[in-house]
């Protein structure tokens, strides 16, 4: 019996929050399994791996388990959203699990619907965690995925009044979190640069950071993503996207943090970075701007918020964070301590553990708290 994730990357340096949450999962006594799609080139640099048993073709009742309405209605469903060639290779999966076994995929995409074909052939149930782009960027099949769900979890109360209203789905709110302990502490008040991470996707803001921090006398940028090495200038550094180890370090040189978080023109948008969280946990004060979902983490007490894709705007926010460096100390102290109030990792896998318990699937026995794993 073991709850299995099904990913559409593994590894990828940027869905580390996943990682985490098995990594406390396992550490209640929960057996994992893995199924991934794909990997990410990033995936080299991960440093913490969750002892995942990755599923294998096998053949123990496979025939019977495809031949049924069922079966052959989720192989064909599969086949029609990603090919044959996925179909088939999820089918050669379905005789590795076990009868006891459930399946819960990260984002109601890809690997939510892999996790759909899987369970209806398998007769086992099947759960999705709901972020962002998955839900302001859905897939045709998102309000099936949802509600073939034996368990629907999201990373916001605004996500979960949106899938709410879109799809009449009740999704429980787990919210994603951190090791506190894992992050050093730092020295906002001091001279060092603004810090950002993430991806160089529109919905993160980058661009309009990179513009703004020029405009600041004094100020610099250090950047772990993948934006285009030419971007660097005397004001902006870019590192490339980076292991957490060099996070760490990254957040202990810093003054503040900056994500000036806007909705893409595609409509894909942030949930609650997990990024920022790290930050928070570290004591940096945090700029960013006025988007729903992030003022579930962030408010005038521990961050300079400012509407989105106001470029002027950010540039007064910088200019007054970078003034003060006081304030940045006393606003990061209060972040850190919110995150550690109510974003911590050992909250999230006792949210996701209680929602199937409470799905009838795994013993209560299992939800208590266990400890907290600090990588």
């Amino acid at each position: 019996m073991a709850l299995v994730y099904v990913l559409r990357y593994f590894p990828t340096l940027t869905e580390t929050f996943v990682y985490r949450e098995a990594i406390e999962v396992a550490a209640r006594g929960m057996p994992l399994g893995l199924v991934a799609l794909g990997a990410r080139a990033d995936g080299a640099g991960l440093t913490d791996v969750p002892p995942w048993t990755p599923l294998r073709p096998g053949v123990g009742g496979l025939v019977e388990l495809v031949s049924g309405p069922a079966g052959r209605a989720a192989l064909s469903a599969l086949r029609e959203r990603q090919g044959l060639k996925r179909a088939a290779r999820a089918a050669g999966l379905v005789g590795a699990l076990g009868p006891e076994d459930a399946l819960h995929a990260h984002f109601a995409g890809e690997g939510a619907e892999w996790a759909q074909a899987l369970a209806a052939c398998g007769r086992v149930p099947y759960g999705v965690t709901v972020h962002a782009v998955d839900l302001f960027r859905p897939r045709p099949s998102l309000e099936d995925v949802l509600r073939g769900a034996a368990v629907v979890l999201t990373v916001s109360a605004h996500n979960a009044s949106e899938i709410k209203r879109r799809y009449g789905v009740t999704a429980t709110v787990v919210r994603c979190g951190v090791n506190p302990g894992a992050w050093e502490s730092a020295r906002p008040e001091g001279d060092g640069p603004a810090v950002s991470v993430g991806r160089f996707v529109p919905k993160k803001g980058l661009d309009l950071l990179i513009r703004a921090v020029p405009q600041v006398p004094g100020l610099r940028a250090r950047l772990a993503t993948d934006a285009p090495a030419e971007l660097t200038s005397g004001a902006v550094e870019i590192l490339g996207l980076r292991p957490t180890p060099e996070i760490v370090a990254l957040y202990r040189s810093a003054s503040m943090f900056v994500l000036p978080c806007r909705v893409a023109p595609d409509g894909d948008r942030d949930g609650v970075p997990v990024a920022m969280m790290e930050a928070m946990a570290a004591g940096l004060p945090v700029v960013t701007t006025s988007l729903p979902g992030l003022d579930e983490l962030v408010d005038e007490q521990t961050a300079w918020i400012v509407p989105p894709d106001d470029e002027q705007a950010l540039v007064e926010a910088l200019s007054d964070a970078w003034r003060h460096p006081e304030e940045r100390r006393r606003r990061g102290l209060a972040g850190r301590a919110r995150v550690v109030e109510g974003f911590t990792v050992a909250g999230q896998a006792d949210g996701l553990l209680r929602a199937w318990a409470e799905a009838g699937w795994r013993p209560a026995s299992l939800v208590s708290p266990g400890p907290s794993v600090t990588r």
